[in-house]
């Protein structure tokens, strides 16, 4: 529903009303800014029934003044006003406020927050007590634009007021900060140098609160008061400053804030869109989570007790190379709490939560590297070990995912605190933090007096404690915690700690940024030599059993692979392969190619054994011991330079391979049977069939004594023989795994 009295003009003043009181302060001060611009008025309510409340008259002293009365029906009152500054294109918007300090997350209150956040034109905040005819006002000015527009509205609505410009300089810096305030102010003042109602005016004070509500006990009517940059810290609003001397002062106050760009308004939406994702706690709920937290700051026996179990368990774990183990240690250990109310009280900005959680903290910090240096120094006596375990060198390589971990536990872990529903969830959050075995490598790298395994461990833990601390107190921050307005001293805890955690977090990255690139950088090296070992083993037919890369002094890389191959490999094909992976790679590379021969078995399939006769008539095969394959090993070891894409090999010693000896079948006359054994079966023992290939009969054993009887079959290029066992059992065995006995053993 809208009303128009006449037509529009160019300044727009927009007036958001929303009681009875409000209606004759806000209409005075609304046509005198549209009386002294020449500019037209709309004066706007929200009703649940979309009526006219019987209240809303425009009084005479308005009149002439072109005014336009909208009405809007809605349940939530800010969406409602937004959408009629939107509509309307308002230059300015004055909104009332009752005074009373909103608790949570809003400064002002669940309507004003939102539309002080998101008005596409200037805005004026009105406590609803304002006199009608101010003779005196206040107005501290800092340096912002705020400010200025500030005394801009208090000359034009009140034009027959003194108006005093104040600045409050700190009273430890003395009389050069007072001179130095009246410098600004002139500067600031320098568009009213001439006007004789404008007064600059310097006061010492220990705060600027305390200097602006001392000065307005001095007789003035109202404080206009410029919003502040303190935004971010509190919500992005009003600051800190405004809020509290808007709350504090016994003088009627208005808040300024100048119109936000259209990006700062997308921002400031989408960030209190993200702000509204968490559920806001309240006093009793906030009250239990903090005596939940503050037991933990007060380490008992129990504490101390469990983080050395903890820390043991882990170092046994890292030791013996088991995930199991540590997973188990990092349920075990009771560090994640401490490390949480850290965050907590740089949220509420508690000096003495802050130093009993870091006290705690670093109790347990020491106490767990102590247990696991002890603990692995007398393993390490005991059990002297070669290379570290692999557990123990995974965390000594922290890279910038890690410090993404252990953010986002620290936000789970103080958002499982304060949700009871959520108590589960905290085993999750200490298994993915995993503060523990870090501390504990750290005890297992001084046992071994290696420096490079402490200092990795060290920053990977270091990374782990600032990204969960500081992250839990962003969560504490969003479900509602925060400084008490107007406790000045905490509000300085509060900023100085999160200096303190974005400064140590920008530190920590530096050294995490060089290790995550210098991974990234091996990663891809080690898939181009993956891709070319590849390439290279179809077209050479070998199988790559394991590879290692190092780099040589000169920067030469340095490849060791082992493969496995059925046919032997030759010099120049070692040195062939070596210029097609230099090739590759476009680096120069040093080769070193170990080859394990390679013969597969059937046990279904017996090898194939082709006899050779004798002249006699009346053949007897008998089957000769087959001498089990060397292996040979080609060892090239050769360093390439690539000036140019033309690869020049250097002259390399290679190991000549050794012949492999082959097996040998011979048939001979045997006019009688022979002793023999079952043997070259490599311990998995023969088949005793009825028939050569037949139905089996049994298992015998490796090394079962048995007779060769002169019956002989050769069936599929298989050589087949009848064999008698002791008991008198006959049947048919392939003759490759019977050995005869000289005749000294038969």
């Amino acid at each position: 529903m809208n009303e128009s009295t006449t037509a529009p003009s160019l300044y727009h003043v927009m007036i958001a009303v929303g009681t009875e009181n409000q209606l004759q302060p806000f209409l005075h001060l609304g046509c005198a800014l549209a009386q002294h611009k020449a500019g037209h008025l709309t004066l706007v309510t929200v009703t649940l029934d979309g009526q006219r409340p019987a209240w809303l008259n425009i009084p005479e002293a308005c009149q002439g003044i072109p005014i336009e009365i909208a009405i809007k029906q809605s349940k939530a009152p800010s969406e409602a006003i937004l959408q009629a500054a939107r509509d309307g294109q308002p230059d300015l918007l004055l909104i009332g406020w009752r005074g009373i300090p909103s608790k949570g997350r809003y400064l002002l209150g669940s309507t004003l927050d939102p539309v002080i956040r998101g008005a596409p034109c200037d805005i004026a905040v009105i406590r609803t007590d304002i006199s009608s005819h101010p003779k005196k006002i206040l107005v501290p000015m800092s340096g912002g634009p705020n400010a200025t527009l500030a005394i801009e509205l208090a000359l034009t609505a009140a034009p027959a007021s003194e108006i005093t410009a104040l600045y409050v300089a700190r009273k430890e810096l003395g009389q050069p900060e007072v001179a130095l305030g009246y410098t600004r102010l002139q500067n600031m003042l320098m568009t009213w140098q001439d006007n004789t109602r404008v007064h600059p005016k310097v006061v010492q004070a220990h705060n600027v609160i305390a200097g602006i509500l001392d000065e307005a006990r001095q007789g003035y009517d109202s404080i206009l008061l410029g919003a502040s940059n303190e935004g971010f810290l509190d919500r992005m609003i009003f600051g800190n400053v405004p809020q509290t001397i808007a709350v504090q002062s016994t003088v009627p106050t208005i808040i300024i804030k100048r119109q936000s760009g259209a990006v700062q308004r997308y921002l400031h939406g989408a960030w209190w869109r993200f702000f509204n994702v968490f559920p806001t706690l309240t006093v009793s709920e906030q009250a239990e989570v903090y005596k939940k937290v503050h037991r933990s700051t007060r380490p008992s026996a129990d504490f101390f007790i469990m983080i050395s179990l903890a820390s043991a368990i882990a170092t046994f774990g890292l030791l013996l190379n088991s995930p199991a183990i540590i997973i188990g240690a990092m349920l075990v250990a009771p560090l994640m709490a401490a490390i949480i109310a850290i965050g907590l009280g740089v949220a509420l900005g508690n000096l003495r939560l802050l130093r009993l959680a870091t006290k705690a903290t670093l109790k347990g910090v020491s106490l767990a590297i102590l247990v696991s240096f002890v603990a692995s120094f007398f393993v390490v006596i005991v059990m002297p070990m070669g290379s570290p375990p692999t557990e123990v060198l995974a965390r000594t390589r922290p890279s910038l995912l890690d410090l993404g971990v252990a953010i986002f536990s620290g936000m789970a872990g103080a958002y499982a605190v304060c949700r009871k529903n959520l108590a589960d969830a905290l085993a999750g959050v200490a298994i993915s933090a995993a503060l523990v075995p870090p501390l504990s490598t750290i005890g297992i790298g001084l046992a071994l007096s290696s420096l490079n395994i402490t200092g990795g461990a060290f920053l990977l833990f270091l990374t782990n404690l600032v990204a969960v601390s500081g992250a839990s107190g962003i969560t504490f921050l969003l479900v509602g915690f925060h400084p008490e307005r107007g406790e000045q001293q905490r509000a300085k805890v509060f900023q100085r700690g999160i200096v303190g955690v974005i400064i140590l977090t920008l530190t920590i990255s530096i050294p995490l940024t060089w290790l995550t690139i210098r991974s990234l950088q091996q990663t891809k090296l080690n898939r181009a030599i993956n891709q070319a070992l590849t390439a290279q083993a179809q077209q050479y037919n070998f199988e790559i059993v394991d590879w290692q890369a190092s780099k040589a002094q000169d920067n030469t890389l340095r490849l060791d692979i082992t493969v496995r191959s059925s046919h032997d490999i030759h010099y120049q094909e070692t040195l062939s392969l070596q210029k097609k992976i230099a090739l590759k790679l476009q680096r120069p590379i040093s080769l070193q190619l170990s080859v394990i021969p390679l013969r597969q078995l059937d046990t279904f399939i017996p090898p194939t054994y082709t006899p050779t006769l004798s002249p006699s008539p009346t053949a007897t095969p008998t089957q000769q011991p087959q001498p089990t394959s060397t292996p040979t090993i080609i060892s090239t070891s050769t360093a390439t330079t690539i000036p140019t894409v033309t690869i020049t090999p250097t002259t390399s010693p290679t190991a000549t391979p050794l012949p492999s000896p082959t097996a040998t079948s011979t048939v001979t006359s045997t006019p009688a049977p022979q002793i023999g054994i079952v043997a070259n079966t490599k311990g998995r023992g023969v088949l005793l069939r009825a028939l050569p290939a037949g139905k089996v009969l049994t298992a015998l054993p490796e090394g079962t004594p048995l007779i060769i009887l002169p019956d002989h079959l050769l069936l599929k290029n298989i050589v087949w023989v009848k064999i008698r066992l002791a008991d008198s059992k006959e049947g048919w065995v392939a003759a490759a795994y019977i050995q005869p006995l000289p005749e000294g053993h038969q």
